[in-house]
């Protein structure tokens, strides 16, 4: 016999944040319970449909919780928990997700902004362009609108000769923006600090966030994810190795140009995500 889960929360990040560490503890607290697609391609691709063509807003809707639907179908009697880690240029739509499924919770995960140019720009060479999921649109003739206006907005310069550095840095901003703009405007999703993983999972997010109540979350479920989120989330031959934050070699190691970077287009976005949250 099928049934269908309904999803208990989606998880948005900046990229090169965390959000792997996020996705695994989800996958780990209760596994024989719990299903987890990290960046699959059916909800994004539902989620801009109608990014390049005119498009009835319900039958959008609709297509996007139909993808969902389907995607929740099981056979399994023991799994319970489904959530979705909706790739980093998804969290432009948050919006659009939320009409689909208004009640579910979601979250976005972000990172100090050096800490994060760094991940992205970590061969980074003075003078070379930098090679990064940031800048697939760099050399485009068709930017991301939003992009563009942040980059005139803050040089206050239309011509203004960005780096490939600093456009990454812009468009992981825009992320921040989209993230913190919905989370302000309608009083939902939370908003997740690196610096606060694992143990908000496990304090907050998980227990009293994405589960309801009356949902199984003891000691067991704790320790599964203390075990997963203390190796290093991605693999690269390194799945079995103790997971050690690397913060503060990120911030030692930065090139100036990085540093300088992140100060301009991206820690104006991270404060104003700290500061609401800290009122």
């Amino acid at each position: 016999e099928v049934s269908v889960m309904k999803p208990n929360g989606f998880v948005f990040h900046e990229s090169r944040c965390g959000s792997t560490l996020v996705a695994n503890g989800l996958a780990a607290f209760a596994p024989e319970k719990t299903r987890v697609y990290s960046e699959s391609g059916p909800p994004v691709r539902a989620m801009k449909a109608c990014d390049f063509q005119e498009c009835d807003e319900e039958k959008h809707i609709e297509l996007i919780r139909d993808v969902i639907y389907l995607m929740g179908r099981s056979s399994d009697v023991n799994e319970k928990h489904l959530f979705f880690k909706i790739q980093s240029v998804g969290t432009k739509k948050i919006s659009t997700l939320r009409k689909a499924f208004p009640d579910t919770p979601w979250l976005f995960v972000y990172r100090d902004p050096v800490q994060v140019l760094m991940s992205h720009a970590k061969n980074y060479v003075p003078g070379k362009p930098v090679n990064a999921n940031c800048n697939r649109t760099y050399r485009s003739w068709n930017q991301p609108r939003d992009t563009k206006n942040l980059i005139q907005k803050i040089t206050r310069n239309p011509a203004y000769p960005v780096s490939s550095l600093e456009y990454c840095a812009a468009h992981l901003a825009t992320l921040c923006q989209h993230a913190f703009r919905e989370h302000k405007s309608s009083g939902t999703g939370r908003m997740v600090d690196y610096s606060t993983l694992p143990d908000i999972l496990i304090d907050e997010i998980i227990p009293n966030y994405f589960l309801p109540p009356g949902s199984t979350f003891g000691e067991r479920e704790i320790q599964n994810i203390r075990k997963v989120t203390g190796v290093y989330s991605k693999g690269f031959g390194r799945a079995d190795k103790k997971w050690e934050s690397d913060s503060e070699h990120k911030n030692k190691m930065a090139h100036p140009d990085i540093k300088a970077a992140a100060a301009l287009f991206l820690q104006p976005s991270f404060d104003a995500i700290h500061s609401y949250d800290e009122k």
